[in-house]
């Protein structure tokens, strides 16, 4: 553990919600990303965890197993994001914290260790348990998404009521800017032949005054 606080935060920040419970001796398969240019694949590595070091994040263990008689160690960060599964296979009964004597030790009892007693009901129960907090986090994060959706359509489909709101507001609007501008042409035209009439009864009894005096010439004519 690191002496300042602030760094043991940060620290905390960086692990895993669910890590399993191991201890030195346990044999365990450990899932590891490999990434290969675009690809990503899984490579998995089963052998006994011999040392364990390290808090927080920075948390690591080392497994070691026989492969063709040459003994392989390999160290993982147990909450690297690279590390997506250890599970827990077989747990032994140890009485050391280093198992660095298992170097020297050849053939098929190398990594033969004592079996710890009723560990096989207590990994079995892990597993389950393991199992259940996968679904559960499935669960939440398919409800969340699905939340996520009907906020995303409740959304759009009142940004749809408000824009057809606007547009009835608009039509609305021209409707009764049009009717305005009718009835301010009707009464317009109304003002127009109000003006007109007084115009034409004028012209109409000049045109009568015309004719009887064109009458009357006449007659004194004759």
């Amino acid at each position: 553990m690191s002496a300042h606080p602030i760094i043991d935060e940060l620290e905390k920040a960086q692990m895993k919600d669910e890590v399993p419970q191991l201890s030195i001796g346990d044999i365990v398969r450990v899932s590891k990303s490999i990434v290969e240019g675009k690809k990503t694949r899984i490579q998995r590595f089963e052998g006994t965890i011999i040392k364990m070091r390290g808090a927080n994040s920075n948390a690591s263990f080392t497994v070691r197993k026989v492969i063709d008689g040459i003994g392989v160690e390999k160290t993982f960060l147990l909450h690297s994001p690279l590390v997506p599964e250890v599970v827990t296979v077989k747990r032994s009964k140890v009485r050391r914290a280093k198992l660095y004597y298992l170097r020297e030790r050849l053939g098929a009892k190398a990594n033969r260790l004592k079996a710890r007693q009723e560990s096989q009901a207590q990994i079995e129960a892990e597993a389950q348990a393991r199992l259940e907090a996968k679904q559960k986090k499935q669960e939440e994060a398919r409800l969340a998404e699905e939340a996520k959706q009907a906020e995303a359509a409740k959304k759009a489909e009142e940004a749809k009521q408000a824009e057809a709101a606007k547009k009835a507001e608009e039509t609305a609007k021209t409707d009764g800017d049009n009717a305005d501008k009718v009835a301010e042409k009707a009464t317009t035209t109304k003002e127009e032949v109000a003006k007109e009439e007084p115009k034409k009864d004028s012209e109409t009894a000049e045109k009568k005054d015309t004719a009887k005096e064109t009458s009357k010439d006449k007659d004194e004519t004759k």
